[in-house]
């Protein structure tokens, strides 16, 4: 409970911080913007306990590896800007950057997880090792 908190608060925070860093950033590159939205919009997922269902459970794994990219160039981005600016914008970067790479990675693999489950059970419907492909032979 307490640890599904934490992350709910983390994902917040990032959420916040993409929102008001693609807000910024319009002016200079929409594309950029874009993308910031877009990784926005996954943490709103995990805040709000969103899954996909169907055929976009599998189109959500490469969703995720492109927001663990994002997070990973945003906290790059973040400790390079840091060192030479001080600025509390780009620790704020830094820390949205790893909550969206760590959320990334949780969310990769817990959909994994359910895909694998999802094809185990048909196989085990299916009559799995003592059923249907080598009882028939």
């Amino acid at each position: 409970m307490v640890l599904a908190t934490l992350r709910a608060a983390g994902n917040a925070f990032a959420f916040t911080v993409l929102t008001f860093a693609a807000v910024s950033l319009y002016p200079v590159n929409p594309f950029y913007t874009f993308l910031l939205l877009v990784v926005a919009y996954d943490q709103l997922e995990d805040i709000l306990g969103l899954q996909p269902a169907g055929v976009l459970r599998y189109l959500d794994v490469p969703y995720e590896l492109t927001c663990l990219g994002i997070g990973v160039i945003m906290t790059m981005f973040g400790i390079t800007y840091y060192n030479y600016f001080y600025a509390p914008f780009h620790l704020m970067l830094v820390a949205a950057g790893f909550m969206v790479v760590a959320s990334s990675i949780y969310d990769i693999l817990q959909d994994m997880g359910v895909v694998a489950a999802q094809t185990m059970c048909f196989w085990v419907r299916d009559g799995g090792v003592l059923g249907s492909r080598w009882e028939r032979q």
